[in-house]
This record gives structure tokens, sequence and C-alpha cells, in this order.
């Protein structure tokens, strides 16, 4: 990643955290609803200067929000009324958000920092000043309002600056005839009122969540299998903070419908038995409960005081057939703060499963990707009756483009094939200006490249015994003594070893002898992706034995081995 990006994402990541907390206004606010697009699926708004206000917040770091405003906004962090940060469905590689900054004063782009837009160039969308990213992953920058900033990726800032050049009329913060419902959910239980206010809906995520539970499925114990199942019953969550103690904070959770809402609660309740029976049938606390000892006697009965207090806290109120209250509260109360450490704890122990899931999610895009690849080597045989060679070449048999250029029609890329100079090398000035074009399929999610550096992470394994040996002509079936289940024809890498996708270089298998693995680094935890021959792909522990990996290099060296 170049110096200047990593500094502007960790900018804008800094000023994200700091604006994102609380929220906001000496003023009424705009409402949160005015900073949603048709196709947001969650939204978190916070009042930032009203909260700031708030005896909750005299521990916070308030000098430093208000110097990182300053430098980086050019407004006063008291003039912050709203931020909120908005989410859409993914479409590939690129999140699709943004973060909506509502303020009391006049904002504009000349006076971001530089440090914020560098990567950045001066353009209009929707008729408005607009900073448009150059970069993929990293943000665009325009203001909806005179007081208005938002930021984010384009196709969002774009959905959010629509309805203001349609002229609708202003927003009021009442409920609006067939608005979508994540609206309806924003304006729920005290909705811009409240300090802190969320909501998600899970309908358009469900694809996306059950991809990744269905990757962790393998890693998780048969006992906790069933709980699996219950994103399927919930269609959506609501958190409301109130930080002054006006009125209760809380976590709602929505079941589809009334039969949903029945085995929802089933889960909670089953799971919060377990949880008790793993505590306090252990045999370490049967031997605390039964000692001999008064006071090793009285901490077994504290534990389970402690235990079913906490318990009742989360132990969720169904006020109707879907809708489930789950640790109701009042912030500005003493006991707040040990209800907030459990809560933290109950988010830190939920936070890896998350995270795995969302690895796992990754993995199954790049697993995706490579059989897409594999898919279209077969086309490519079944079209040419041969796989292509490594390289195209040029009349003096020197190679000039990737293989990865060759399969192009295969991928549904025939438009870019058609654009390449086939007799010219991939850095000639008319090829290296389509390496930016590199299609999605080519690069891995997990990847912390941008897409337009045209670095791809999928790369053939090749050497005198692989499936593309160096020479003029693709390989057939027939070649692969070893039975193309047992041979790797492509292996997924990491950011450093990625290479330019046109360029005819991939994973030499002579040049890693002595440790195969270390052209391979590690992109996703414990494991690298291997497509095979046949057209599957399978997640190879990166601690395989060499031996085994070699083998499963080669296409004919008669090895008698499982691939994993």
């Amino acid at each position: 990643m170049a110096p200047q990006r990593s500094c502007a994402w960790r900018v804008v990541l800094s000023v994200s955290v700091w604006l994102s907390p609380i929220a906001a206004a000496k003023a009424e606010p705009p409402s949160a609803a005015a900073a949603l697009t048709p196709r947001s699926v969650a939204a978190v708004t916070v009042r930032l200067a009203d909260a700031l206000r708030t005896e909750v917040a005299e521990p916070w770091p308030i000098e430093v929000a208000a110097a990182a405003s300053e430098e980086f906004l050019g407004v006063g962090v008291e003039s912050i009324e709203r931020v909120t940060v908005i989410a859409e469905p993914p479409a590939g590689p690129l999140p699709l958000w943004a973060m909506v900054v509502h303020t009391s004063a006049q904002v504009s782009l000349d006076q971001l920092d530089p440090r914020l837009t560098a990567h950045t160039t001066p353009s209009e969308l929707e008729g408005r000043p607009f900073l448009e990213s150059q970069q993929a992953f990293l943000p665009s920058f325009c203001t909806l309002d005179e007081g208005t900033l938002a930021v984010g990726a384009k196709a969002v800032l774009r959905r959010l600056l629509k309805p203001r050049a349609d002229a609708g009329a202003p927003d009021t913060g009442e409920p609006e005839a067939g608005e979508p419902p994540l609206a309806s959910a924003m304006r729920t239980l005290g909705g811009d009122q409240n300090h802190l206010h969320g909501a998600v809906i899970l309908e358009p995520l469900r694809p996306l969540i059950q991809l990744g539970l269905n990757q962790a499925r393998g890693d998780i114990p048969p006992e906790g299998q069933k709980y699996l199942g219950a994103v399927d019953l919930v269609s959506g969550a609501v958190v409301a903070v109130d930080l002054a103690g006006e009125r209760e904070s809380s976590l709602t959770v929505y079941a589809n419908d009334a039969r949903d809402g029945d085995r929802l609660e089933g889960l909670i309740l089953a799971a919060i038995d377990k949880l008790r029976a793993n505590m306090f049938g252990s045999e370490e606390f049967q031997e605390l409960a039964g000692s001999d000892d008064p006071i090793q006697r009285a901490m077994a009965e504290y534990s389970i005081r402690s235990f079913e207090r906490q318990v009742a806290r989360f132990t969720p109120r169904r006020d109707d057939d879907r809708v489930f209250l789950i640790g109701e509260m009042n912030v500005a109360e003493p006991d707040a703060a040990v209800y907030a450490a459990s809560l933290g704890l109950l988010v830190a122990l939920l936070l890896p499963a998350v995270q795995a899931a969302r690895e796992a999610a990754r993995r199954n895009v790049s697993m995706s990707n490579m059989k897409q690849i594999l898919l279209a080597l077969h086309n490519h045989h079944d079209t040419d009756g041969a796989f292509p060679p490594q390289a195209i070449r040029g009349a003096d048999r020197a190679p000039l483009l990737s293989w990865r250029v060759a399969i192009l029609p295969y991928i549904e890329e025939q438009a870019l094939y058609d654009r390449f100079h086939l007799d010219e090398p991939w850095d000639s000035p008319h090829n290296l200006a389509l390496l930016s074009q590199m299609p999605e399929t080519l690069i891995d999610p997990s990847s912390g490249l941008d897409i337009t550096e045209g670095k791809t992470h999928y790369l053939a394994v090749a050497g005198s015994d692989t499936l593309f040996p160096p020479g003029e002509n693709g390989l057939q079936f027939r070649s692969m003594t070893d039975g193309t289940a047992k041979t790797l024809a492509v292996v997924q890498v990491d950011d450093e070893h990625a290479v330019e996708w046109t360029k005819p270089a991939d994973y030499d298998v002579a040049a890693h002898a002595a440790d195969p693995v270390a052209g391979i680094g590690s992109l996703h935890p414990g494991v690298f992706l291997g497509g095979y021959a046949d057209g599957h792909v399978s997640a190879i522990p990166l601690d395989i034995d060499p031996a085994t990996l070699k083998a499963l290099f080669t296409r004919n060296g008669g090895e008698q081995v499982e691939a994993p």
C-alpha cells in the first residue's frame, strides 16, 4: 500500500472514530433519515455536540476530538450536530458506505485538510463540487448543502445527492408513506432524540451472512450448530442510547414473524441454559460449592447470584409476537457502568466470531474467483484444444503477456481482450494503460491492494513438470498422468507476492524449491487457496508437508499423495 494512501486512510479512520461514538446539536439537527439512500441496510447516527455536554462525556478526550475536528474538517466540534454512517449491501470487493456530517457551521471542500483529500481530484457530481477518489478503496468527498459534508463511496454519494437534485420536499422527521424499512427503523425508540441510534435490516445481507456462516460451520462444535440458524429468524435490530438518562437505552431485535419469534426465543433460552450448565456443572464449581470451607461455599453462592443478575439483564423481554427487547438500561444510573462493562465483555467475546465469519465470507469469494479462473481454463481447452501457455509470445518467442489475458474472453471480458495489442509486451505504453482495468475476478477480497493497482493474487503454478511449463504451446489433459484432481494449476498468494495481472509472471516452482510456501505468504489465516486442474478449489494449510506440496505442483511426477 502506498504511504500516501495509508496515511490518508488512517486519518479518515481516526476522524471517523472521533465522530462516531455519540451525537449533536445547539439547534435541532436534521433527521437521520435525510442521510439514508434507498439502498441503505444499516446506519448509525450520533448527536455529537449534544452528547459532549452530558455528564457521561466528562471523562472522554473532548479536547482531542475538538482539535481533530478543527484540523481536519475546519469546523469546531461544538458545531457538529449529527454524524450518520450508512452502509449498503456490498457489490464486489468494494464496500458501499458513506459518512454524513451535519453541522451548524458552513463547510466546504476547500477547508478539508489535504491529508484527507490527497488521493482525490476535483470533479462534479449531480451538479455539486466533488472530490473524486482515484483509489477504489479510499473515499470521495462532497457537500450535500452548505452545512453538510458527505464522505464515502462515489456510488453512495451519488444516491445521497440525487434526491436533492430532484428537489423533493424537505425532511420533517415524520414517517413517509412507502419509505424504506431502514428509515422507519431509524425513527423508532426515540430515533432522532437519542444520542446514539442505529439500525440494521438483515434481509438484503442474509446471503452474505450465510456465506460466511457456512464456511465457518466446520469450525463450530456440533452443540453450537443449531444457534447458527438464528440469523434466518431475525429481520433486523435497533440500538438506542440516551446519555442523559431521559429515556431507557436498549437493544431491540425483530423476528421475521410470530413463528420465528417462538423459535428465536427458544434458541436464546436454550443458549442461556447451556451457559448456566457449563458454568455451574463443571467439576471445579462443584468442588467449590461442596467445599467444607464456608468462604469457598460463599464464593460459589456469590458466583451464582452475579451470574443470574447478569443473565437477567441479557434475557430478552418479548413485547409482542416478534419484538425482543434485550438489555434495557438507563445509562445515567451508577450501575450502568457495570452493565456497560458486561456488554463490552460480551462484544469482545463475539467479535472473534464476527471477524471469523467475515474472513470466511471473503475466503468464499476468493474461492469463487478461482473457480471462475479454472472454468475459463477448461473453456479455453474446449475451444482451442489445450490450456493456454504460460505466456502469449511474440514473433521472436519472447514472452509478452500473461495467460490471464488469454482467458479474458472466457470470464466475460471480451471487450477488454480486444483492446490489447497482443504483439506488444505487457508494459508497452498501450498495454500498460490497461493495467488498471483488471477484472475483479483477479483480486482477492481480503487484500489491502487497490484494484486499480492492477496486481493479481492468482498465479499459475509454473515450471518444467507443471501445468504451465516453459514453451509456446499449452498442455492437454492427457499430459496430467498424476490425475487432474492431484495437480495444482493455480495458487492464491498474498499482497507481497501479487504480480501485475498482465505480466507473464507466476509462481515459479524451481525458485521456491527450498520452501514452497515462502512464495505464497499468508493472506487468509492458516491457509492459502489452491485450484486444481479438475476445477475444484481447496484451502491448503500453510504448514502442509513441503514434499506433499511439491508433489501437487507436478503433473506427471508419479507421487502417491492425497490432495488436501
